[in-house]
């Protein structure tokens, strides 16, 4: 009997923690930020690595506005810059480039930031965007305000 109420006890619990859990909706409005820029010694001003910026605004339940820019530094000083409205389902969106989807940016966001990654299928040598910068990561919220797209 007592076994039993125990059992009962700690299910009821745990079940509130898992379903606030699996119900907590996230808005991905804000700043978001991935920096890998570090000090080229010995030239002023000069940095090496890349910085990345990602301006996030939810404009439906279930679709944002997404602005992404990078930079690389020293030597090249690459740059990309990719603007879109995107379906965001679940922590989720996805940007695609090309009729058969063969290349993919992965937009993936948690309560303190957002991971991106690139998807490179078959079709592509080489990544699209980011030949020369890395944007894949966990870039940090920097803030949760509505971007400024101008």
């Amino acid at each position: 009997m007592k076994l039993e109420f125990l059992n009962i006890s700690l299910c009821l619990l745990f079940i509130p923690f898992f379903t606030v859990a699996e119900k907590r909706h996230i808005d991905p409005t804000g700043t978001y930020i991935l920096s890998r820029m570090s000090k080229v010694k010995n030239i002023e001003l000069t940095y090496e690595g890349s910085f990345c910026e990602v301006f996030v605004t939810l404009i439906e339940k279930n679709r944002i506005v997404v602005k992404l820019s990078a930079v690389s530094g020293y030597p090249k000083y690459d740059s990309i810059s990719v603007a879109d409205t995107l379906n965001f389902k679940g922590k989720t969106a996805i940007y695609t480039v090309g009729e058969n989807e063969d290349y993919k940016l992965k937009f993936r966001f948690l309560s303190k930031g957002m991971i991106l990654k690139e998807i490179v299928g078959n079709s592509y040598n080489d990544h699209v965007f980011s030949k020369g910068i890395e944007i894949n990561g966990f870039y940090k919220k920097n803030n949760s305000a509505i971007p400024d797209f101008r």
